[in-house]
């Protein structure tokens, strides 16, 4: 996402273009995919789209919950940011490697369906969770916490709408070959 130098209420908007954009890039994309294919491996690795949509649900839904965080005032919870009680310990004391594994566990048992509604969900509240947001926090370097000193178009972009575009990088060679 390139931001420009424009007012509060322009970032805001280029933001939650940039977020609706991306969703609509993976859903033609999981249209294209078809449900019959959704689980077959090796897209990414030995992981499946679905796979690749409980990973990417997990790390969007973490900014949901503190973006909740700051318009609602409470700390999110561990069910809010990752949707289990506990975290298991590899997601803990593994770095990345850990936590993508964590996250892995955590979804590949649901059905497709459910994976599908959850990445839905996840995605629905970012957009509603900036939606909450003041465009003068967005708009401001370090004006939402856990950015650092970055706008947060800069900081969730990993996690988000970056994240999506490189793993839709990955499904699009897998399809194409």
């Amino acid at each position: 996402m390139t931001l420009t130098t424009g007012d509060a209420s322009t970032a805001k908007e280029e933001l939650l273009a940039t977020l609706r954009a991306a969703r609509e890039r993976w859903e033609a994309l999981i249209a294209e995919v078809g449900p019959e294919r959704m689980t077959i491996p090796g897209v990414c690795g030995d992981q499946s789209v679905k796979d690749l949509l409980g990973h990417l649900t997990a790390y969007t839904r973490r900014w949901c919950a503190q973006l909740r965080s700051v318009t609602t005032g409470r700390p999110p919870t561990m069910r809010e940011l990752f949707d289990v009680d506990v975290l298991p310990e590899e997601a803990v004391t593994g770095g990345e490697t850990g936590q993508n594994a964590a996250i892995r566990a955590l979804y590949a048992p649901r059905s497709l369906d459910t994976v599908l509604a959850n990445w839905r969900e996840a995605s629905d509240l970012l957009l509603a969770s900036v939606t909450a947001l003041s465009a003068e926090d967005i708009a401001t370097p370090g004006g939402i916490p856990d950015t650092g000193s970055h706008l947060l178009a800069e900081a969730i972009a990993g996690d988000t709408f970056g994240h999506h575009a490189h793993h839709a990088a990955e499904v699009r060679t897998w399809l194409d070959d």
